[in-house]
């Protein structure tokens, strides 16, 4: 029974272990240092306290079973040993003494057993104990060290927020200085500005004032010219008034004379040839008068113009003189102006240099002012280290304290953290050269206001009390600019020399010119006179000589005059062209039709054949005919030609009449235009319905439509129906508008007609953003629809993601894919607008997979599944066993994924 017991105490490792471990006082092995450590210790002793009570409590049941055990072995013994009394009593008082000898001494061990452990337990619950106040008292070291790190960290943020507002304090100063002294640049520009505007404004005025007084006198000059013109105009005048009553007066002395000499004369003849030699005399005196009128016409123009001159020369030379005057003006203004602006230039460039020399002392006392804040912040925080650290050392040396003093080591540790932060305060009040940051009573408090400035107002003011002209920089300017008053004052007397020679070389010029002038003007108008005589001379023998000649052609002149001016008048009446031919086709006449229509004029086509203008015989008669013309330039245009021929008193005259067609073939010719672009029009509109019609039906379809015969529904055993739509469609399309999802739609339809367009397969309709295709219909493939089908469903699956969109670049959407097998029929619906449909249980059970399946999936029915295997290569997996599709009850379905040798693959289908 001992045996049994030990076996048991053994099997708990343990029990044993903390009981070594509790004996040998080697708790400090248990216990890491860290807090983490000391955690997991404890609950591995938690642990081993738990089981050493469970073994523990086995034990006792154990021991009661033993107990049990030998009451009931001692029964069953001493009936034994009754049998045995009544065969032999002195063996069966032996065997009962063996008996209960046993028991006590289990009893004794048993108890001595239960003893030991209940020792071991509590020397085990002592080391637990002493263990988690260990772990208390680490876990509170840790976390003093954990505060005072970040009371250290707190005070280096502080200072450093301190250093930060010193510079940002110290920059803000001198940003404020450099906006001040922009500040003042700018008003000494605007000053300047408004100095050098108004002196430019008076310059203005005083030139204004001189241009109204050149102007006064301008207008002065003016009105002398005008009243000497005037004065010589009314003499010129009265001139030409008593020249031509002169000449009225000779010829009425001539025709009283004449009068008088016919008197005599009955002679009717005579008198009228008389009276036209008084007629050609009286023209040429009159021409002679004429010429004499225009000699003295030239004379006054002579003199107007020679008054013209000298007043133009006059004008010219006040003009230049006060011109020059106004220039010497403007250009000393003008130098005024550029000097002052180069001496006030270099009077900022000498002010920048000394404010330049204040803002270097300002950053030394900045910099100075900084290394002692520093300074003052490192010895801060080695006061607050050397605090911490002591603090530590006597919380070490207070540990080992019972569980009941933990409040009293609460409250030291509390009072230690105020004293901490006592000396931080203490510490951060204490007083040095800077300003920097104060305390209010809490550790975080900063310190605002003008505190920051790193510099005295004193110090800023006496800046300018700083002789920066010490400074070698600053000293050159000033010499320089002293030297450059000196030769700009220079400059501007040698500019109103310069000016003052050119106006002395301005007057003698003008002198010179004037001389020249008078010097022409005598000499011009004694030519004029001499030249007007001379040719008043040779006028009058020349009309000697003309009368003669005029007398005897005078009457034969004018009845040919008159003829002529008559069949011109008629001819030239009329609108067509009109030539006139000798019998050999020379031209004789042409009207002003013709000399229009072709460029000519009468003398150039005089003598010339016919054929210069039109290619025709002259001798033909008829209704006339259409040929090309001729004009001058060599332009050829469509005439209508007609001659006819007249005989008269044994006389042929042809005469052709000619008409342009040009307009004619024009208007012809656009009308034919404008027929054949109609008719144009109309093939267009025609084969553009043509192709639109093939675009919605098939082909087959579509031709019988073209042919007017009517379209009968036809079956088709095989055929595949393909069903898509876009995931989360009603949720784009509650982000846009109707404008972006109709480009939405377009772009994505048009990526999938491109893809379609590769398979033997036909795209039936759009509805929203449900798309069906199918193949096998209307033109059968035999068993190739589900693999056409089916490949397209791969291809447009893995290229949706690529799929891009005009204004959303970053929208990617999923589609579901349906796909069944079986038969169909398809036919045209609709008069108005008819529309290619297909019909049967395919088309709804396709319709069906679609809505029931997933994102970027392709689910397929059992039929396409066995079209599949038929044609071979392709991979399919099967969607769960069976689902309940609305309608047609429980199906097994399947999903695509691949096929062998295709680029183009499906995700691999997840569990539902």
């Amino acid at each position: 029974m001992s045996v049994y017991v030990r076996q048991h105490v053994s099997m708990s490792p343990h029990v044993s272990d903390m009981s070594d471990g509790a004996g040998a006082g080697s708790n400090e092995s248990v216990i890491a240092d860290k807090p983490q450590d000391l955690i997991s210790a404890l609950r591995g002793s938690r642990a081993a306290l738990q089981s050493s009570q469970s073994e523990l409590h086995m034990l006792e049941n154990d021991a009661e079973k033993v107990t049990q055990f030998g009451d009931d072995e001692g029964g069953r013994e001493g009936e034994g040993m009754g049998e045995h009394f009544q065969l032999g009593g002195a063996g069966r008082y032996d065997d009962a003494d063996l008996s209960e000898e046993f028991k006590k001494s289990m009893k004794s061990s048993t108890k001595k057993m239960f003893e030991i452990l209940r020792n071991e337990a509590s020397l085990i619950e002592e080391g637990v104990q002493r263990a988690e106040t260990e772990v208390i008292r680490k876990s509170r070291e840790a976390f003093q060290l954990k505060q005072d790190d970040r009371t250290l960290l707190r005070q280096q943020e502080l200072q450093d927020i301190e250093i930060n507002a010193r510079d940002q304090a110290f920059n803000g100063q001198m940003s404020a200085r450099g906006e001040r002294k922009a500040g003042k640049i700018a008003q000494r520009k605007i000053m300047r500005d408004t100095k050098s505007r108004d002196g430019q404004i008076i310059t203005l005025e005083l030139a204004n004032s001189q241009l109204d007084i050149v102007n006064q006198t301008l207008r002065y000059r003016r009105r002398m010219y005008d009243a000497k013109v005037e004065q010589l105009e009314a003499s010129h005048s009265k001139q030409l008034r008593q020249l031509p009553n002169a000449q009225e007066r000779r010829v009425a002395c001539e025709r009283q004379l004449l009068q008088m000499e016919m008197l005599p004369i009955k002679d009717e003849v005579i008198r009228q040839s008389m009276l036209k030699k008084f007629r050609m005399r009286t023209g040429h005196q009159k021409v002679t008068d004429k010429r004499v009128m225009d000699h003295l016409l030239a004379f006054q123009a002579v003199e107007l113009r020679h008054i013209k001159d000298e007043y133009e020369l006059e004008v010219f030379e006040f003009e230049a003189e006060q011109a020059n005057v106004a220039k010497d003006l403007s250009s000393v203004s003008q130098m005024r102006v550029i000097q002052t602006r180069d001496l006030n230039a270099e009077k900022e460039r000498l002010l920048v240099l000394r404010e330049l020399a204040k803002m270097k002392v300002l950053r030394l006392q900045h910099e100075e002012q900084m290394k002692r804040t520093a300074h003052n912040n490192r010895l801060r925080l080695r006061k607050m280290k050397a605090f911490q650290d002591k603090t530590l050392k006597a919380k070490a040396a207070s540990a080992g304290v019972a569980s009941g003093g933990t409040s009293s080591n609460s409250h030291a540790a509390s009072t230690n953290q105020s004293t901490l932060q006592s000396v931080m305060q203490s510490g951060s009040q204490t007083p040095s050269k800077s300003r920097g940051m104060s305390r209010s009573g809490s550790s975080d408090s900063i310190a605002t206001g003008n505190s920051f400035l790193s510099t005295d107002t004193a110090d800023t003011e006496d800046l300018d009390a700083l002789d920066v002209d010490a400074d070698t920089d600053v000293a050159s300017l000033s010499v320089s600019i002293a030297g450059m008053v000196t030769s700009q004052r220079l400059a501007r007397r040698e500019l109103r020399k310069v000016n003052k020679a050119a106006a002395d070389k301005l007057n003698l010029a003008a002198d010179e010119r004037r001389q020249q002038l008078m010097m022409q003007q005598g000499p011009e108008l004694e030519s004029l006179v001499m030249a007007q005589q001379l040719e008043l001379a040779t006028l009058k023998a020349v009309q000697e000589k003309d009368i003669a000649m005029e007398e005897s052609v005078h009457d034969a002149e004018t009845n040919a005059l008159i003829e002529r001016k008559t069949l011109n008048f008629v001819l030239n009446s009329v609108d067509d062209g009109i030539i006139n031919l000798s019998p050999r086709g020379k031209i004789t006449r042409i009207n002003l039709a013709t000399e229009l229509m072709f460029g000519y004029e009468m003398d150039e086509v005089l003598g010339k054949d016919i054929h210069l203008l039109v290619p025709v015989a002259c001798r033909k008669n008829g209704k006339g005919l259409i040929v090309n013309g001729t004009r001058k330039n060599g332009e050829t245009f469509p005439c209508h030609v007609a001659i006819s021929e007249v005989v008269a008193e044994g006389i042929h005259l042809f005469t052709g009449i000619l008409r342009d067609v040009t307009q004619e073939r024009a208007e012809a010719a656009h009308a034919q235009a404008i027929e054949r672009a109609r008719q144009v029009e109309l093939v267009a509109a025609k084969n553009q319905a043509d192709e639109l019609l093939q675009r919605m039906f098939p082909a087959t379809v579509a031709t019988q439509l073209l042919s007017g015969v009517q379209v009968e529904p036809e079956n088709f055993k095989h055929a595949t129906v393909f069903f898509s739509d876009v995931v989360g469609f009603t949720e784009i399309a509650s982000k846009c508008s109707a404008i972006q999802m109709v480009d939405f739609l377009n772009d994505l339809y048009s990526a999938f007609d491109n893809i379609i367009s590769q398979y033997d397969a036909y795209k039936v309709e759009t509805i929203g953003d449900c798309y069906m295709v199918v193949s096998g219909c209307p033109k059968p493939n035999g068993d190739l629809h589900a693999g056409e089908i089916a490949r397209m469903a791969l291809h447009l699956v893995s290229a949706v993601k690529d799929i891009t969109f005009k204004g959303q670049p970053d929208l990617r959407i999923k589609i579901r894919v349906g796909i069944c097998t079986g038969p169909l029929a398809a036919g045209v619906v609709g008069s108005k607008m008819p529309r290619y449909c297909l019909f049967g249980n395919t088309v709804n059970v396709a319709s069906r997979m679609e809505s029931n399946g997933k994102a970027m999936h392709i689910h397929c029915t059992e039929s396409t599944f066995t079209a599949l295997q038929r044609l071979g290569g392709y991979h399919l997996s099967v969607r769960g066993t069976g689902m309940d599709i609305k309608g047609k009850g429980k199906m097994q379905t399947y999903w695509l994924t691949a096929k062998d040798g295709f680029d183009h693959a499906a995700p691999t289908p997840t569990a539902d």
